[in-house]
């Protein structure tokens, strides 16, 4: 059975990274483009996997900004 543990780090900033959102409640999640190619029809397309969840946080001095939950797993 695997175990998972999560961590809060900044969201990435670096090119390839979106969020996109989900379900009834919306919730956020980050993406990273892990590949690009073009279809049959000539059209862009990509493929990308999961790196987290965004949970937002407040700092000391009041100001919002958002963090990432990575889930690693261990077997």
């Amino acid at each position: 059975m695997a175990n998972s543990s999560k961590i809060l780090v900044e969201i990435p900033t670096e090119k390839g990274v979106h969020v996109k959102s989900a379900g009834a409640k919306g919730e956020k999640y980050v993406y990273q483009y892990t590949k690009f190619f073009r279809n049959a029809d000539g059209n862009p397309r990509n493929k990308s996997k999961s790196i987290g969840k965004v949970e937002a946080e407040r700092r000391q001095d009041g100001s919002q900004f958002k963090l990432l939950r990575y889930v690693q797993r261990h077997s």
